[in-house]
């Protein structure tokens, strides 16, 4: 294979080429010069305004919305960047592990997941722009190359969480 050598490192893959064109590029980065500065948490509550995906995470037992929004939008976010509840705590103001466990515990779980994300989905459907990438009854996502932060140098390692 001409792209692929043989080190005593190990097996180094020459990186594939951009599949965006140069004038592509120029187009995304002066509109991503558009768009606000803002804090992911800021963007979260901002969705939820929205899409109100947060009354999803109903409590397991008396199926009651979670009481305080920005605790549960924390779990969440600490869920989605792997980062864990202690952590997310440690990084967060006003917030403690155990809170946020006891919330996690009673309300969010696959289900709620799974009500909210399609909440979602519903929502970004019922937008104009969306049809512009077909009327929703098919995926493409194999395939597709996103570019790391680094010339993987955790290759091999495993995620605690997902394995």
């Amino acid at each position: 294979l001409p792209d692929a050598i043989l080190t005593e490192s190990g097996l180094k893959i020459t990186p594939l080429d951009s599949a965006v064109p140069n004038t592509a590029q120029a187009l995304i980065d002066q509109t991503s010069q558009l768009l606000p500065r803002i804090k992911i948490t800021e963007l979260l509550m901002d969705v939820d305004d929205w899409t109100g995906f947060s009354r999803h995470f109903t409590h397991l037992k008396d199926g009651a919305e979670a009481k305080d929004r920005t605790l549960l939008l924390s779990a969440i976010l600490g869920d989605a960047i792997s980062r864990g509840l202690t952590k997310m705590a440690e990084s967060s103001p006003g917030l403690t592990s155990a809170k946020l466990s006891w919330l996690q515990a009673w309300h969010i779980r696959d289900e709620t997941y799974s009500t909210a994300l399609a909440e979602l989905v519903n929502a970004q459907f019922r937008q104009p722009f969306a049809g512009n990438w077909g009327d929703g009854t098919t995926s493409s996502s194999d395939g597709q190359n996103f570019r790391t932060g680094s010339k993987a140098e955790s290759t091999g390692h495993i995620n605690p969480k997902y394995g």
